[in-house]
């Protein structure tokens, strides 16, 4: 059972650096007309300044549990020769009173609403109007009030088998694979800030809608390495004794690498004015009809704001999607190495590598752009066209690993 001692490092994180504990005073120059010498340190101190920060204050539970984590694992392990060991568990966790941030304050937009009793004219829609979701009951307009409590919670179940051979012959290696789900309720504190879908919860008053498969959930994952001392040269099978052959092969070594995994899930989201972290509609399988060049079938969703009636002050707000909705790409990179060691003099040693990255030039690509803008407003479309969609929407335009690349090295050890 391991316990977060984070709870000091994440209140300073919110308080410390904002409103009223650190705050920025601005004082201009006057421009009308110019004046570089009237902002003087006495004309500064009488000046009434411009001060930021008091509209998007910041705030944290004032009485939070302390998050913890079980850890717990079954596994056997046998060997079956003497230089092979094979190894089989079951790996789990349990996260509880995890951190989490959101903003308790989202901009919403009231956005046009199609109204079924009218034609199409000018007069079906109604005019958007941005409003906060809660004013806190007093006249200053808040911006974004980012809160933080330690509520959220995790499930990590796994099926690992390892098969490793020892240094013999010159030869180790060593693969293994896991079959694991993993859920939570928030994957990080402040998700948006390590490259997750949302930075944020869709609703703020039902965070239990984000509970879903984890940001970095892998549920294949095979890896494997080996090392190999070539059979040449000085006390290997070939070229043992001095001579040409040993100088032209001996003191070699390869080595590879290897990973399979599968891509990491998200959702889409609608590229609206909306407060961040909105979800579409889920209307059907995203995985169906995919159109040609996209990975993901973008018509697959709508707009929460399509609705029957016009309800302009309880617009519909939440998407139907849920969180990690889509897996992405698969993950497969092979890497090579080929090394040469060579004795210069007694304590003088040279090696020469040529290392190729992955080696197979496969495209390891991240999940594709799932940005949908907002829809047109035009029932008289068809259904495949009430969405304006984005150029690269469901399209892979982003890499996680260059495509095949060589490197060369020489070092000297003396």
């Amino acid at each position: 059972m391991f316990y977060s001692i984070s709870l000091l490092t994440l209140t300073r994180q919110q308080f410390a650096t904002g409103f009223p504990f650190t705050d920025t005073l601005n004082y201009s120059v006057p421009t009308s007309p110019y004046n570089p010498l009237a902002l003087r340190l006495d004309s500064a101190l009488t000046a009434t300044p411009t001060v930021t920060g008091f509209n998007n204050p910041r705030g944290i539970a004032v009485s939070d549990p302390l998050g913890y984590v079980y850890q717990y694992n079954l596994t056997i392990e046998r060997e079956l020769t003497k230089d092979l060991a094979l190894e089989v568990s079951y790996v789990g966790s349990q996260g509880r009173h995890l951190g989490r941030r959101y903003n308790i304050n989202p901009q919403v937009v009231n956005k046009p609403l199609f109204d079924p009793n009218r034609l199409n004219t000018q007069t079906d829609y109604v005019i958007p109007q941005i409003r906060r979701l809660n004013q806190l009951g007093v006249s200053t307009t808040f911006g974004d009030i980012i809160y933080q409590e330690n509520s959220g919670a995790s499930n990590y179940n796994s099926g690992q088998i390892s098969l490793r051979r020892r240094a013999r012959q010159g030869l180790i290696m060593q693969v293994a694979y896991s079959f694991s789900r993993s859920f939570d309720a928030a994957s990080y504190v402040d998700a948006g800030a390590l490259g997750s879908s949302f930075q944020y919860p869709q609703d703020p008053d039902n965070l239990q809608y984000e509970y879903g498969l984890s940001d970095f959930d892998r549920t294949h994952r095979f890896t494997g390495s080996f090392v190999w001392e070539l059979p040449f040269g000085r006390g290997k099978w070939l070229f043992k004794k001095k001579g040409l052959g040993q100088k032209l092969f001996g003191g070699f070594q390869l080595n590879g690498t290897t990973i399979l995994q599968t891509g990491r899930p998200f959702t889409p989201k609608l590229q609206t004015a909306d407060f961040t972290g909105q979800r579409p509609d889920l209307l059907t399988s995203p995985l169906k009809d995919v159109p040609a060049g996209r990975y993901f079938n973008p018509f697959a969703f709508g707009d929460p704001s399509w609705v029957t009636s016009i309800d302009p002050a309880n617009p519909n707000l939440y998407g139907t999607a849920g969180r990690s909705l889509i897996r992405g790409p698969k993950y497969h990179p092979v890497n090579v190495s080929l090394i040469r060691n060579f004795r210069l003099k007694e304590n003088w040693r040279a090696q020469f590598r040529v290392e190729a990255f992955n080696v197979l030039n496969q495209s390891n690509f991240d999940v594709p752009d799932f940005t949908i803008e907002t829809p047109i407003f035009d029932r008289t479309k068809p259904a495949d066209e009430r969405l304006r969609l984005a150029p690269n929407t469901g399209a892979l335009t982003r890499i996680l690993l260059p495509m095949r690349e060589f490197q060369v090295a020489l070092r000297i050890t003396f």
